[in-house]
């Protein structure tokens, strides 16, 4: 009698876990539905009945599953900080399970850590976190990419660190392992990101000739490859300004094809703003760009910080180049005010 109660017990409470498992993850359902009906508070609310949930049954893997999850909606909010502890949660959920857990899940919370460190400008914090994902060998899929993007990355928090030859470094591994994934379908628009990397990083070591091509090759990729008009944007400007710093004669900046970018420029935001897309688009994925980290205001800004230097170049050498001038930075002024400020309008899923 003893031994069936012992077994009507443990089925009793077997039963019971198996319900309350269930109805925590008909809650994340039901969280991960809301998120359709633009329901940001429900969602918030919801996960963190969720975690807790989760907690008291002992269900610590998919406790940290949940944190990351929340982490990456808070990302997309463009809270930051918030994220930051979501994903701290995460990654102490999955080492506190030791070998249970696939690298693949530490890899991937490593790397998106170092992704919100780089937005919030912990780049220290972010190296730290991008070689902890590389520890882990793999984080999306196979092949090379998920070490390529992590270089890539890398090389870009070395670069805002002013550690040039560590960031030159990070993105010839970063080309080389996209190249060698090359079928990859991701790998193209990656090299583009990584080649315009490089190009800073001669801009800011000074040799101006590898700047520039560079700069070239990586508009020439985003031209044909890249559908999104941000990154263009920012390949025109950007070697715009190299070209100008290249060309310190007066009639070489004329003849340089630095207006003719400035005026591309303008004319990508024109469409944009008339069919209201003159935003930052920050889509939630896993292989976030470094684009991204570079607002379309500074963009302008910088747009407009060349064309007040052309024209204070210009003087009165050239009235009608300085007209020209005048009249492109009116563009870039009046772009700059009609930017729509609320870039998590169009979000993407992630």
């Amino acid at each position: 009698m003893l031994n069936s109660a012992r077994v009507e017990c443990h089925d009793h409470f077997a039963a019971s876990k198996k319900r309350k498992v269930q109805f925590s993850d008909s809650l994340k359902l039901v969280a991960e539905h809301s998120l359709q009906t633009t329901n940001p508070q429900f969602y918030i609310e919801m996960c963190k009945l969720i975690i807790e949930l989760q907690h008291l049954l002992g269900m610590n893997e998919k406790a940290s599953e949940t944190w990351f999850d929340y982490g990456m909606f808070l990302f997309a909010q463009g809270d930051y900080s918030g994220a930051k502890d979501a994903l701290g949660n995460a990654i102490k959920g999955y080492i506190s399970l030791g070998h249970t857990v696939s690298s693949f899940f530490l890899g991937q919370c490593y790397f998106q850590m170092g992704v919100i460190n780089s937005h919030l400008g912990n780049f220290q914090e972010a190296m730290a976190s991008f070689q902890k994902a590389l520890e882990s060998k793999i984080m999306f899929g196979k092949g090379n990419i998920s070490n390529a993007v992590c270089h890539h990355w890398l090389g870009y928090v070395y670069r805002r660190s002013k550690h040039l030859e560590k960031a030159f470094q990070a993105q010839t591994r970063a080309l080389h392992e996209m190249k060698e994934d090359a079928i990859n379908a991701t790998s193209g628009s990656f090299i583009s990101d990584s080649y315009f990397e490089l190009g800073c990083i001669h801009h800011e070591t000074r040799d101006l000739e590898k700047a520039v091509s560079f700069h070239q090759k990586t508009l020439s990729m985003r031209e044909e490859q890249v559908a999104h008009f941000k990154p263009k944007l920012q390949s025109y400007v950007h070697l715009a300004v190299v070209l100008y710093d290249r060309h310190c004669i007066f009639d070489e900046v004329l003849n340089s094809g630095i207006v003719s970018l400035l005026e591309k420029a303008v004319e990508l935001c024109k469409e944009q703003c008339q069919s209201g897309n003159l935003r930052d688009r920050l889509p939630v994925i896993m292989l976030a760009h470094t684009d991204r980290l570079e607002s379309i205001k500074d963009i302008l800004s910088l747009a407009l910080e060349l064309c007040q230097s052309i024209c204070s170049a210009l003087g009165e050498k050239d009235k009608e180049a300085k007209q020209k001038m005048d009249m492109i930075m009116t563009d870039f002024k009046n772009l700059r005010k009609t930017l729509v400020t609320d870039s998590h309008d169009e979000q993407e899923n992630w």
